[in-house]
């Protein structure tokens, strides 16, 4: 039923962790500490229902679905965390939905 989602979700994930492991490779850790995550929306798309289901993220308090730190990079680093979002992003907007990175610093 969401093989397609599946696929798409997956590469999102994969695709933030390799930003974040390169971020990391390239400029270490940074002391700035934050969060970042990707709202995607529609919150009924059939994604974001995906998301849902499977517990990746959640209903956010403007709309869309919210996925908390994509990257998964055991950090407090809002840099690392916010390449990881970013790329997130970026694969679900190949694809075709709306997506987009939030961050704030802690």
């Amino acid at each position: 039923m969401y093989e397609l989602e599946k696929q798409i979700v997956d590469e999102a994930f994969q695709s933030a962790k390799e930003a974040a492991d390169k971020f990391v490779a390239q400029h270490g850790e940074s002391a700035y500490c934050g969060f970042a995550w990707v709202v995607v929306r529609p919150g009924n798309s059939k994604l974001a229902k995906y998301i849902k289901v499977n517990k990746f993220g959640d209903t956010g308090t403007s709309g869309g679905v919210t996925v908390w730190n994509p990257s998964k990079h055991c950090t407090q680093s809002m840099d690392i965390k916010e390449a990881g979002a970013i790329a997130f992003a970026n694969v679900l907007m190949k694809y075709g939905y709306k997506a987009s990175a939030m961050s704030r610093p802690d």
